[in-house]
Formats: structure tokens, sequence, C-alpha cells
């Protein structure tokens, strides 16, 4: 276990997908617009992240961060492009620096690399390299909702939510508390979660394959389903399923965006963990994906331990897999 590297590999993870769902919201010709002022356009900001990434990360142990083959200026010129150019040039660089955060370990943060000539041990240069992509992610993220309006979908907590911010433990009042019931995910109300669920999750992994429930599951007696009620709505809903004998795995975890902040998650997992263990279950895994840094962490918080990919999520790249002993 790396719980620090684990820390600073999330954080990443976490502005990444913040970026690329602001991205997503961008309309094609905005992807290149020119800011007033002589601001960096969605697509300047790509290049100078992307640029800045691969070049501080390739061989990042033995040669000076900031690479002789780098054109730095040559990041910052306009430039028209597609989208497609945008998120390759996107990729480039966050897979030369995940591809380097994997080979190191806790134990190597004391060591020393240099960036422009200055050496610094490689727990500094990676908080100062977080900090620099929060920096201009965060000028994406307000680059893109300048750019798209009223239309904006809130990446955060939407306005009006705030007082769930606050909460550290607990819920303030009875009703944020989620009235739990058992349904069929077949019934009218698991199905429309379920669909908001795959639309978000298409949104954050376009073009990749989703792993819900199979056909199969729905007419098993041992597959439990819940929903969670908020003031009468189905708000929240999650599912086990049994894998062999003692092992169950989560599957639909999922809360509307609107109503997240108020712990309703962790009553939905909770449940299904209740529930688990009064079936005989003594081990739950899942699957989440590393463009869901918060549900990494609800799972981080409540006791699931890392462990390797399994059944069908054997050889994504997206995939990150947890697993509790009850």
């Amino acid at each position: 276990m790396n719980p620090i590297l684990d820390g600073i590999r999330s954080e990443y993870v976490r502005y990444k997908t913040l970026g690329e769902m602001a991205l997503a919201q961008a309309d094609p010709a905005d992807l290149s617009r020119p800011v007033p002022g002589g601001g960096n356009s969605l697509a300047t900001l790509v290049w100078h992240i992307s640029g800045n990434l691969r070049s501080r990360f390739t061989d990042f142990r033995t040669a000076d961060g900031e690479k002789p083959w780098r054109r730095r200026d040559e990041e910052f010129i306009d430039r028209p492009v597609g989208r497609d150019e945008v998120m390759a040039k996107w990729d480039v660089g966050w897979a030369v620096l995940f591809a380097e955060l994997d080979l190191l370990t806790d134990a190597d943060l004391g060591a020393h690399v240099t960036i422009r000539a200055e050496p610094m041990t490689i727990g500094l240069a990676l908080q100062r390299s977080v900090t620099h992509t929060a920096y201009h992610v965060g000028q994406i993220v307000f680059l893109a909702k300048q750019w798209r309006g009223e239309g904006w979908k809130s990446l955060t907590i939407p306005v009006g939510m705030s007082k769930a911010v606050n909460q550290k433990m607990g819920y303030d009042t009875p009703d944020e508390v989620l009235e739990i019931a058992t349904v069929s995910p077949a019934s009218p109300e698991a199905r429309a979660l379920i669909d908001q669920l795959d639309a978000e999750l298409h949104e954050r992994y376009p073009g990749i394959p989703t792993h819900g429930l199979h056909d199969r599951d729905i007419a098993n007696p041992l597959v439990t389903f819940i929903v969670g009620r908020f003031r009468g709505a189905a708000v929240a809903c999650g599912a086990t399923r049994p894998i062999e004998s003692g092992v169950a795995e989560i599957k639909r975890m999922y809360v509307r965006p609107e109503l997240r902040g108020h712990g309703f998650s962790k009553q939905i997992l909770s449940a299904l963990e209740d529930g688990a263990r009064a079936s005989g279950v003594t081990r739950l895994i899942l699957e989440t994906g590393d463009r869901q840094p918060e549900a990494v962490s609800l799972y981080r918080t409540a006791g699931y331990a890392a462990t390797a990919p399994y059944g069908e999520y054997l050889g994504n790249e997206f995939s990150r897999c947890f697993e509790k002993r009850l």
C-alpha cells in the first residue's frame, strides 16, 4: 500500500476528470476560440498542460524535467483544432504522468530529481506538478463555463447545495435520511435511476463500454437492488449480486447529481453492506473508474482496499477495483 502516492494520484485523477468534463461541455468551435485580452484558449491550455506533463515525467528520475526537445513557447500558439485532436493531445501528457506514477512507491518520495536545474525531492516535485496542473484546469473550467453560458452543468456542488459541504458527519435533519427500500431492478423507479447513471457514465467515458447488471441478474432472486427515497422520490440506488460462496459484488451505486453531498451514497453503501452481512456474505468486491474520484474517495473512506482487477474488468485501463471484509 502507498497511501501518500494513492492520494496524490487521486488528486491528479480528480483534476483530469474536471478538465475533461469541462471540455466536453464546450462546443467544438469554442475549443480554439480567442480569449479577449490575449488570454489562452481552451486548446492552448490543453497543449500547455500536456506538454508540461510529458516533459516533466518522461525519464522522470534520470533527466531534468525540462527536456531539451520541449518547445514550450509553441504550446501557446493559437491553433484551429477539432475535439479529437484536442483530446488526443490531452491524453498524451496524462498517459506519461500515470505511467511514471505507477512505478513509484511512498519510499521513493524522499529521493531527488531535477527540475530546471533545481534539485528537489520527488515529493516536492509531485506537489508542484499537482498545483500547476490544478491551476490550469481551473482556467479550463472557468473558460468553458463562460463559453457555455446558461447551458453549463455544474461540475461540483450546484448552487443551493452549500449546506452539504459543511456537514462533516451525520445529517442535520431527519429529512436528510433516506428511506431505503428493496425493489426489482426492472421497476420504473429503478430503471429511471439506472438510465441516469448510464447517461453520466457515457459522458465521463465516451465510447467506452460500461458494465451494469446483466439480463440474467434481473431475474436472479439472490440479486438485491435497493433505492433510497428522499421526500418520497427515488434519488439513489445500489445493488449486490453473488459471485461465489461468501462473496458478492456491489453494482449500480448512484445518487442524483443535484442531491450529492448529503451523505446519501454512504447510506446506500451501508444498507448494502448490512444486507450482504445478513445473507452470509463475508467479502464485498466492486469496480469503479479512474474518472470517478468521488466514488474512489467514498470507498476508501468506508474501509475498502484496492485489489486486482477481476472478471470482466481484466485489462480495462480505466477500472479501479476494491474489496472489503465484512
